[in-house]
């Protein structure tokens, strides 16, 4: 199955390639604060206030090689906590923005490469989370909506399976940073935990999960890009 799934994703490296021609992921490329959900679109305010985030303290931030894993295993750079900030940017209807992207937040479940086959047709993709403010932002949302279980991103190692070479999308655009739950990522020896995905029982930290496992995901895409939107 391993052996399918990379056949899979060098098939779709030409369509997300299109799909995110010019698309600048960088940390300096976002700009500006946490915005309020669209105008036309879904409202935060018609959930719950979700209370202030937990401080990173605890086994959600500590480090693989602090919760006791092996001298081998890598020490990943945490994310840590950020407060984001509120603004107004518009997005299309049914996304919500942040800094300088839109995110669409599925209806439906898709296995891994599915979900970023479906991104792709939109002119996106599946979300790739360069700092703590983005990670709080998508981390706020899945909360107040209540997500079951959990949803992808683009988070990934399906070119490099077992090698914990974490890569963002199909463009394998290197990860500096993460935000595992405590001893994670945890790949059993069978089956094909080798996508990244925002997990309800880690209170939506990150959790490595089975891609061929069907979960709600989080499409992106740059503010002004042309969207082939589906809701």
């Amino acid at each position: 199955m391993k052996y399918l799934l990379t056949l899979c994703v060098t098939t779709l490296t030409a369509i997300v390639a299109e799909a995110t021609l010019g698309t600048d992921y960088s940390p300096n490329s976002l700009t500006g604060g946490l915005h309020e959900i669209l105008a036309n679109g879904p409202s935060l305010s018609s959930v719950p206030h979700l209370s202030d985030p937990v401080p990173p303290t605890g086994p959600g931030y500590a480090s693989a090689a602090s919760m006791g894993a092996s001298p081998n295993r890598r020490a990943y750079d945490m994310f840590g906590h950020a407060e984001p900030d509120r603004g107004a940017n518009p997005c299309p209807y049914g996304w919500f923005g942040f800094k300088d992207s839109c995110y669409l937040l599925s209806s439906d479940e898709k296995p891994w490469v599915n979900a970023a086959i479906q991104c792709a047709s939109m002119h996106a993709h599946l979300a790739c989370i360069e700092t703590a403010e983005e990670n709080e932002f998508l981390r706020r949302l899945l909360k107040e909506i209540r997500v079951d279980q959990g949803c992808w991103h683009g988070l990934n190692e399906l070119l490099h399976p077992g090698t914990e070479t974490y890569g963002w999308g199909l463009t394998q655009q290197a990860c500096t940073k993460y935000d595992w739950y405590g001893g994670e990522p945890v790949s059993p020896p069978s089956g094909n935990h080798l996508c990244g995905m925002f997990f309800q029982a880690y209170d939506y930290h990150w959790h490595v999960g089975d891609c061929t496992k069907p979960y709600r995901y989080i499409c992106e895409m740059k503010k002004g890009q042309p969207c082939l939107c589906q809701l």
